[in-house]
């Protein structure tokens, strides 16, 4: 016998998900019918292409979400261990990070 989790976390808007693909099928036919009422579904219709799909309401992309951009990019090198000292050492000296040093180094040339 399988112990059943009872998950704490989620959220207490009123909105479920169901058990199964046969749940998120049989209300599709009743919303298609008439016979359930939009508003106590927890998916939304959306019309995709001539066909209806129920697109969950919660989860997915937010407005907002994520880190900041910060206006740098990533860039990866590869230099000998007497370059790597030196911009230790620049960066030790103007108390600045390495990426800070290499750019006041390229900042020079």
């Amino acid at each position: 016998m399988k112990k059943k989790i009872e998950y704490t976390d989620e959220p207490q808007d009123g909105l479920e998900l169901p058990e199964s693909g046969f749940e998120v099928v049989s209300r599709a036919r009743q919303m298609a019918a008439g016979l359930a009422a939009p508003e106590v579904l927890a998916y939304d219709r959306v019309e995709a292409g001539g066909h209806v799909v129920l697109a969950p309401r919660r989860g997915g992309r937010r407005e907002g979400a994520g880190r900041k951009a910060t206006g740098h990019v990533r860039m990866q090198l590869l230099v000998s261990p007497e370059t790597r000292r030196k911009i230790e050492s620049l960066a030790k000296r103007r108390k600045v990070t390495l990426s800070e040093a290499v750019e006041h180094m390229a900042a020079l040339s």
